[in-house]
This record gives C-alpha cells, structure tokens and sequence, in this order.
C-alpha cells in the first residue's frame, strides 16, 4: 500500500484514528526495536512502545512540522524508556548473561548475538541510542541529529566513539 505521510500525518492532526493507526504501522518495528534494544526486555519494550503511541496519539494536533513526525515519535518513546528505566521495569536488573547462558552453549552464533547484544546495552544511553538508531535502524547522523536534538557532528563523534568501544569489547570476549 502507497500513502503520502504528509497527507496520513495532516489527517490524524484532524483525528482520523485511521491515519494515525497507518503512521504507527509505518514505522512499529522501528519503535519496537528500539525500545527492546533500549529496555532489554520484550514486555518493557511492548509497554514503552504503547505508552509512547498513546502520547503521540493524544498530542499529534501540537505537531509542528509534518517533516519532524518521525522524529518526534522517537523522542517520545525515548523518553518512555527512559521512564521505564527510571521505574525499574527494563531488564538491566537481569542480566542478559544469566538468561541466555545455557541457550549460548548450545548455539554459538546466537551467543556471539548476544554478545553484540549486551556489550550494546552496555554502552552510557545516549550513546547506545545512537548505535541503535544507525546500525539497527540504518538512520544517517542527520536524521538521528534530529531525533535526539543534537547536531550531526556529535552524532558522528559519538558514533565513532561507540564503534570502536563495541570492536574493542568484542574483539576481548
């Protein structure tokens, strides 16, 4: 199905439930993995993504620009994670090694993923977002400039910085 995001995000500014439902299709995999990512646990995830989908529904009409939905959909959810993390319901009070250890054994490539996995949930969150946002999500520095409100050089440093941390830690284990 072809759409204009631009009509779909005019129309849900006017409440067609509708286009907003087509907006959050557009992009629900993206949100979800980056909240799962984010969080480290899928029902953390699950919840973020709905919290923030419930905000952004309820505040669309104060949308600004038609060109920031996207980001502006990611700030949202960013910042359901983080209250998320705040509460304590994400999984960093469970460690990802104690919950795939065994499933690791028994399957190298899976636990070389979850290698990739925890050494990302290691990095400080802001970072972590970025490394999310480009290599997961394929975003360019710009458009992750955006979404987290900062220029494009930071992100590109920060990236940069990020990358060589994860070459680093994965070349150790």
């Amino acid at each position: 199905m072809t759409y204009d995001i631009t009509i779909l995000i005019r129309q849900a500014k006017a409440g067609d439930t509708e286009a907003f439902g087509t907006l959050y299709e557009s992009m629900a995999r993206d949100l979800y993995r980056f909240a799962l990512y984010s969080l480290g646990s899928e029902p953390a995830a699950q919840d973020a993504v709905q919290e923030a989908v419930l905000s952004a529904f309820r505040g669309i009409a104060a949308l600004r620009s038609d060109d920031a939905f996207r980001p502006w959909m990611f700030r949202i959810l960013r910042n359901a994670c983080r209250k998320s993390l705040r509460q304590g319901f994400g999984a960093r009070a469970e460690s990802l090694e104690e919950r795939f250890t065994e499933i690791a054994a028994n399957d190298p490539p899976l636990g070389r993923a979850l290698e990739v996995r925890q050494a990302i949930a290691s990095l400080p969150e802001g970072t972590r977002e970025i490394i999310i946002m480009h290599v997961l999500e394929g975003y360019d520095s710009r458009e992750i400039g955006r979404m987290l409100g900062c220029p494009p050089g930071t992100v590109r440093a920060r990236l940069s910085r990020a990358m060589a941390t994860l070459r680093k830690e994965l070349d150790e284990t």
